[in-house]
């Protein structure tokens, strides 16, 4: 595979070689060509060629993409795994200098985007968000646009409000039906929703967050977090069935005893008394003898009008030190 990459590469850069002997002044061809030497690291050579490409463009339209894509190498570069072996030359400055040679020859939307990228990168927030906030109010506004707008407001101080109605405006630009895309700005609306006491939209970004992202990446802690706030948000279904699939997930006994006790205190409280006993029963299996697994199973048997087994459990309880059980099983007739 390697071998063949090599030969590909060699192929490639002899076209390239060719075809700019035959078409010198071809500053798309020279912008490729830049590319193709970028990725392979080979940076001196492409700094040669965006030179070449600015000089010979037949159009400030042409000159301006010469200077975006030296500031889109650059960028990509720093980025790299061979960031430590860049020239001198292709650095921070030299590609915000590139953009203001790019903007200042022909304003576009990408100029900005890749301007207020790479001034969040250097954590000039204010500045970054002014260059977001450009590109948000043209025709080329988007999820990602809105999206880095949203983060660089975050990170200056601004408001939650603010910040949301941005992430707001990010996923109203995905497509839909929604893309892996829009994951991310659910998943921090979902955070400043929580934050701002609205569980029930928390909940449901993040029934639309499990959907985009692979299954893999979706352990115990996201379905434990999200059953807390369907709980909060009284969409109870979701809560029992999040719980129920933490306790599947959960990778230690401690993550799936707290998810079956969650599970076992909500169905007892919505009176489903058949969850509430599996779910104890499952609890008792992991955590036998214990005062909660105890209390738990007897009050799942009360529910299912079995007196007797529910005095049985919530006196084993009573009898371990558990002060709640005593007092539940004075209420058992």
């Amino acid at each position: 595979m390697l071998l063949r990459s090599r030969r590909d590469s060699a192929c490639v850069a002899t076209a390239l070689t060719d075809f700019l002997s035959a078409h010198p002044g071809r500053a798309d061809v020279l912008r490729d060509a830049a590319r193709f030497y970028a990725a392979r690291a080979d940076y001196r050579r492409s700094d040669s060629l965006l030179t070449r490409a600015e000089q010979q463009s037949a159009s400030s339209a042409e000159r301006s993409q010469a200077c975006e894509t030296r500031a889109a190498l650059i960028f990509d570069a720093r980025n790299g795994a061979d960031s430590l072996r860049l020239p001198a030359s292709w650095s921070l400055p030299v590609a915000l200098r590139a953009l203001d040679r790019a903007d200042s020859l022909s304003p576009r939307p990408s100029v900005w985007l890749l301007r207020g990228i790479l001034l969040y990168g250097a954590h000039r927030d204010a500045e970054a968000l002014r260059a977001f906030e450009r590109v948000n109010r043209s025709a080329e506004a988007s999820l990602r646009s809105y999206f880095f707008a949203a983060q660089a407001l975050a990170r200056s101080g601004g408001s939650d409000s603010a910040v949301v109605a941005l992430l707001d405006s990010a996923v109203a630009r995905s497509p839909q039906p929604l893309t892996a895309d829009a994951a991310a700005p659910l998943a921090w609306r979902a955070v400043y929703a929580e934050r701002m006491g609205n569980a029930r939209r928390a909940a449901l970004d993040l029934v639309d967050y499990e959907r985009l992202v692979p299954a893999a990446e979706l352990r115990a802690p996201f379905f434990l977090r999200r059953a807390a706030l369907a709980e909060r948000a009284r969409l109870y279904r979701r809560a029992v069935d999040d719980y129920t699939t933490a306790a599947a997930r959960a990778d230690t006994r401690e993550l799936r005893l707290e998810a079956l006790t969650l599970k076992a205190l909500l169905c007892v409280h919505l009176s489903a008394g058949d969850e509430a006993l599996a779910a104890a029963e499952e609890l008792s299996r992991l955590a036998p003898d214990t005062p909660d697994a105890l209390k738990l199973l007897g009050l799942a048997h009360q529910l299912l009008g079995h007196r007797t087994l529910a005095r049985r459990y919530l006196s084993q309880a009573a009898a371990k030190g558990d002060a709640n059980a005593a007092e539940l099983l004075r209420k058992v007739k």
